[in-house]
């Protein structure tokens, strides 16, 4: 149940937002997608994306650590582990 709204959340945040995702990406976007590769998301992607998170759920995230291989999956991960545990 989490991991759908999480998902739906970011695709949301996306939706909204001034980034540069291919239309098909994201109307079919699934937690298997890289954030870099996939989205093409930049540093400056990843910090709006933060922000927009922490707005979002009402939460701090210290630093979202973000390689060339990371997942909407991981990011939705990261946002449990700091909602729920």
């Amino acid at each position: 149940m989490f991991r759908d709204l999480a998902l739906l959340e970011i695709k949301d945040i996306f939706e909204k937002g001034d980034y540069f995702i291919d239309d098909q990406v994201l109307e079919e976007l699934e937690e298997n997608h890289i954030l870099k590769t996939d989205l093409k998301l930049d540093s400056l992607d990843i910090e709006e994306l933060t922000t927009a998170l922490e707005d979002k759920f009402k939460i701090n995230i210290p630093k979202l650590e973000v390689d060339d291989s990371t997942t909407v999956g991981e990011i939705i991960d990261y946002l449990y582990e700091i909602l729920y545990e």
